[in-house]
């Protein structure tokens, strides 16, 4: 939980929290390759809808993630 503090709270009335999804990243190469921190004030985020992420760490998240693709895939196909 990363707010113990709010525990009895529903998670509705929290801010909103966003995570590096990993999916991409734009910037020189002198810049990853220096030793500066990637994220900062500089930094820009690219929110990505819920349905179109999914980190996977074990089996059951790659069946979900398949299964999000066949669902999005079968969504543009009709649109």
């Amino acid at each position: 939980m990363m707010q113990p503090e709010h525990y009895q709270t529903r998670s509705q009335d929290l801010e909103k929290a966003y995570f590096d999804a990993g999916q991409f990243y734009w910037g020189t190469t002198d810049g990853f390759l220096s030793e500066k921190k990637m994220f900062s004030e500089h930094t820009i985020p690219f929110i990505l809808p819920p349905y179109e992420v999914q980190d996977i760490d074990n089996m059951d998240d790659w069946i979900k993630a398949e299964a999000m693709f066949i669902a999005l895939n079968n969504q543009l196909r009709f649109e």
